[in-house]
């Protein structure tokens, strides 16, 4: 089973600006009110929702639950700006139920997931057999950033199963993009963009960061109902719908809502999914090897092929306010290592370098400018005009070129 899924529901790490945070009445109260309606008479017992935010799912007499997510409370309180439901972290959802919760909900988390059947698979470990499972998803019709996305299908949610797409790998990255141009009104006001330098600047930030919160897929009812059959089918279980409303039905408010039984689990993944990840294990296998055949290929004419170029990440957040005009960012083990094989930093700003290098930190804290230093694990750096580069919308890459020693130490 992958862990990594558990990456996915809530997480939000968005490159180059804050998000506005406004208080609002409370958006949800519609909603709220179907969800209870929706499930009043089938939850019972002990159980857990994930991702509630402020808006926990109203339980029936009789049932207890815990809530679990991505976020910490205080970071829930501040993105939502209200307060939330107390939390614990989403990766103690295994040791606290192992197959052992009578039901669990997830109301709009299923859709922040790159790979939904995977993580499926995981909630569905914690519940016991004959358990209840409460998932919503927004309808892409209904929900009007996404209409005019690119609409996916259950082939293209296997094939991210499959290819353990977890957020960062180039196919997933896809989405990120096409996320952004259908939300770019939502993104505008969120962030207070101003221009469409700024919007860029945000996406392609965003585009090239480590943790991304979107909506990977756009979902209907079909989909969504696929998307349960086969992740059981995937981890071995049976599953009985028990009960579907939809916007297009006038029954619920943008949702698709899904109550469904896990009727009964094997030890081992059924026969088809088997076969099916042997195969895509095959096909794996012979790509990875047709890649290294390429490469020795290449390294017979180019033997210094992988020992010089150029590397480029955009530079790791968060920033922190070190003094005056200072701002610092930690590298990671990757720049860090570049640098101490002889790699020398370069610092854009929207792809245009700042500088000097080098420069004294009292100089970067009094006079900014672009100023910047590398100093133990940190850079101290400031944004060309000293404004605040945790808000000010732009794009700080590192760039490194990749000057590396030979094995004896000597240049």
């Amino acid at each position: 089973m992958r862990m990594s899924a558990y990456k996915q529901p809530h997480v939000c790490c968005i490159e180059g600006l804050s998000r506005v945070s406004t208080k609002q009445d409370d958006p949800f109260s519609g909603r709220n009110t179907i969800r209870a309606r929706f499930a009043a008479d089938l939850l019972q017992g002990e159980g857990f929702e994930i991702g509630a935010g402020p808006w926990p799912q109203v339980l029936p007499p009789g049932a207890t639950c815990s809530y679990f997510d991505m976020r910490t409370r205080e970071q829930l309180d501040e993105y939502f700006g209200r307060e939330a439901v107390r939390v614990a972290p989403i990766a103690d959802l295994p040791a606290r139920f192992s197959q052992s919760a009578d039901f669990m909900i997830a109301h709009n988390v299923l859709e922040h997931s790159p790979d939904p059947i995977g993580t499926l698979m995981i909630w569905h470990r914690a519940i016991r057999t004959g358990g209840l499972v409460v998932i919503s998803l927004p309808h892409y019709i209904f929900c009007e950033p996404d209409r005019m996305r690119v609409r996916q299908d259950i082939n293209h949610i296997i094939e991210d199963f499959l290819a353990h797409a977890d957020g960062a790998d180039p196919a997933s990255r896809a989405h990120v993009a096409d996320f952004y141009l259908g939300w770019w009104q939502d993104t505008t006001k969120s962030y207070g963009l101003k221009s469409i330098e700024e919007f860029a600047n945000l996406g392609l930030s965003t585009l090239r960061s480590e943790s991304v919160d979107v909506h990977w897929h756009t979902y209907d009812a079909s989909l969504t109902l696929e998307v349960i059959q086969v992740a059981a089918m995937f981890a071995g279980d049976r599953v009985e719908i028990l009960r579907v409303w939809t916007p297009d039905r006038g029954e619920t408010v943008g949702d698709v809502l899904v109550a469904y039984k896990i009727v009964e689990r094997d030890s081992e993944p059924g026969s088809l999914a088997a076969s099916t990840i042997e195969s895509h294990n095959a096909w794996a296998t012979a790509r990875k090897n047709l890649v290294e055949g390429v490469r020795r290929q290449i390294g017979a004419h180019r033997p210094d092929f992988d020992r010089d170029g150029i590397f480029i990440k955009i530079l790791p957040k968060p920033f922190r306010l070190e003094n005056g005009h200072c701002y610092l960012a930690d590298l990671d083990e990757e720049i860090m290592g570049l640098l101490a094989r002889g790699g020398r930093l370069e610092l854009l700003e929207n792809d245009r370098p700042l500088g000097p290098a080098e420069s004294l930190h009292d100089d970067i804290r009094a006079s900014g400018g672009g100023r910047y230093s590398v100093w133990g694990r940190a850079i101290y750096f400031s944004a060309s005009d000293s404004s605040d580069p945790r808000s000010n919308g732009r794009m700080y890459t590192v760039v490194v070129k990749r000057n590396v020693l030979p094995a004896d130490g000597r240049a």
